[in-house]
């Protein structure tokens, strides 16, 4: 039978895994699970698709990075890291077989995501009518056949790809990441000195308030703050630079406040009591850093708008079937990480 749900894309962020500085939101899309398309194909809106070949490309290369990262293959392991469950599951035949069930879900979930994210930014560029130059369509052919070059006969095997099916997989994120730069270069955002604003300072923190409270009166007694700093400062770093992210509004408000060489009362924290020295109100290199920074957040929140409302009206058919029957790869001989090393390479 047929059925139709709600999808939550969730958040990730390709820059990690993709090389390339893209960070989305999640969105919702309408997803009608089925087993009615094509046996190879996984996803599928309108003409446009996604083959389980092009998803393994992606499922190989995250399995593979998991297993560079903690050293060892993670199927065998005896406790899975932390950070994948947020429990460790400890030895024994049936956490063994729960640790490696986790582990798979965990994967193709992740994988899935990315999957998703790029086929309907993909449709999103077809949408807003961008087009690939001649150079990155031909950049595309010539990093799918460098990377199908690459693959063992067991990775082909396992992958069943050929050059063409890489080829279409770098031509979605090569329209993926053109859609990303274009619409977050072309917005113009406006941001106000006070808002980028970066000052110079010297802090104290102390976790206990009568500390604070000894300090700032060795302070009212005359004492150099960076002498009673080095008494009563529980951080390892004195010199600091604050922005208005750096800390809660009462504490920048007050640091903001001050002249050179002027100094804060006692002021609470989320983790502590402060003291702020102001050695400089303004450091214009780091606030023109903070306004670059600030129109960029500025940019992707646009990006992320405008994303959510085109994914939230699209439609698209999952085989989800084939997405259950498909097992990561635990072979040894399924090693390849060099999926988007080589389109970093081309293109």
């Amino acid at each position: 039978m047929l059925k139709t749900k709600k999808r939550k894309i969730g958040a990730i962020c390709l820059a990690s895994v993709l090389c390339v500085a893209i960070l989305l939101c999640g969105c919702g899309k309408s997803v009608k699970l089925t087993t009615g398309l094509n046996s190879s194909v996984l996803i599928k809106s309108g003409s446009e698709k996604i083959s389980i070949a092009e998803a393994k490309l992606y499922l190989t290369t995250l399995t593979d990075e998991y297993k560079d990262m903690y050293g060892m293959n993670l199927w065998d392991r005896e406790e899975l890291p932390e950070d994948l469950t947020g429990d460790t599951v400890t030895a024994s035949a049936d956490a063994m077989a729960l640790s490696e069930s986790e582990l798979v879900s965990y994967v193709k979930n992740r994988t899935l995501e990315r999957v998703e994210n790029i086929f309907c930014m993909y449709l999103f560029a077809l949408e807003k009518g961008i087009t690939l130059t001649d150079q990155e369509l031909a950049a595309c052919k010539e990093a799918a056949e460098a990377y199908y070059a690459s693959l063992s006969d067991a990775e082909k095997e396992y992958i069943g790809a050929d050059v063409e099916v890489i080829e279409a997989a770098y031509v979605h994120y090569t329209y993926a990441n053109d859609l990303y730069n274009t619409m977050t270069e072309g917005g113009v955002f406006e941001i106000s000195d006070d808002a980028a604003r970066v000052m110079d300072a010297y802090v104290i923190r102390t976790s206990e308030e009568s500390n604070a409270k000894m300090a700032y009166a060795d302070l009212q007694d005359g004492e150099e703050f960076l002498a009673v700093a080095s008494i009563y400062a529980e951080q390892s770093t004195i010199t600091t630079s604050i922005s208005r992210s750096s800390y809660n509004d009462t504490l920048v408000s007050a640091a903001f406040a001050l002249e050179e060489g002027a100094y804060t009362e006692v002021l609470a924290g989320e983790d502590g009591y402060y003291i702020i020295y102001c050695v400089s109100k303004y450091n214009e290199d780091l606030t023109e850093e903070n306004r670059a920074l600030l129109v960029r957040l500025a940019q992707e929140e646009a990006f992320d708008e405008s994303y959510e409302e085109f994914a939230a009206g699209l439609y698209w058919e999952f085989n989800s079937e084939l997405w259950d029957s498909l097992v990561p790869p635990v072979s040894g001989e399924i090693t390849t990480t060099d999926f988007f090393k080589i389109y970093n390479q081309y293109i």
